[in-house]
C-alpha cells in the first residue's frame, strides 16, 4: 500500500503494469491490476469474480460489507453456497448451521460477556462472547451457558 492505494508487484519487486486492466499471477495468487499497476477491487465485468481491496481474486468463503460470499477455488462466484451461508447467518439465531458450513476456524476464543439474551419467557440468558477467526474474516458469537452458540456478526480481516 502506497499513499493509501494498493499496487501489485511481481516476486522480483517490479510493479506490474500493462496496456489495460488485466489479471496477473503472483506467487500462485491472481490479482487484477490497472495499466498503472494499481490494484482494482470489485466485481469483474461479468460479475463472476470479485477482487479484494488489494486486488487479489477472492476464493473460498469471503466477507464483503458484513455479508458472506462463496467462490470456487478458481474464483467463480457460487450463488447457491452464498445463499446457504446468508440464510444460516441470522443475527441472534443458532450459529450451528453456519459454523457447519464454514468448517473449523483457525482460532476460537471466548471471554466473559456483558451481553444478555432473553428467551421466549423473558428470562435472561447469560454466556460468553465468542471470536472465531478464519483466514479472511472473523465470526462473532454469543455462547450461552446452556451450550447453544448464537451468531452475532462477521467482519472481514
Amino acid at each position: 500500500k502506497i499513499k493509501g492505494a494498493w499496487y501489485v508487484f511481481g516476486q522480483n519487486g517490479k510493479l506490474l503494469t500493462g496496456k489495460k486492466t488485466r489479471l496477473v499471477k503472483v506467487a500462485g495468487d491472481t490479482y487484477r491490476v490497472t495499466k498503472s499497476g494499481r490494484a482494482k477491487a470489485g466485481w469483474d465485468g461479468a460479475k463472476v469474480r470479485r477482487f479484494a481491496e488489494n486486488g487479489q481474486m477472492m476464493t473460498g468463503t469471503a466477507v464483503v460489507g458484513e455479508k458472506f460470499y462463496a467462490f470456487s477455488a478458481k474464483g467463480r462466484y457460487d450463488a447457491a453456497k452464498t445463499k446457504q451461508l446468508r440464510a444460516a447467518a441470522c443475527i441472534d439465531g443458532d450459529a450451528a448451521p453456519l459454523l457447519k458450513l464454514l468448517g473449523s476456524p483457525q482460532k476460537r476464543t471466548y471471554s466473559a460477556s456483558c451481553y444478555q439474551m432473553t428467551d421466549a419467557d423473558g428470562n435472561s440468558i447469560l454466556g460468553d462472547d465468542g471470536r472465531l477467526v478464519y483466514p479472511h474474516f472473523t465470526v462473532f458469537t454469543f455462547k450461552a451457558d446452556n451450550g447453544v452458540e448464537y451468531y452475532r456478526g462477521v467482519e472481514a480481516r
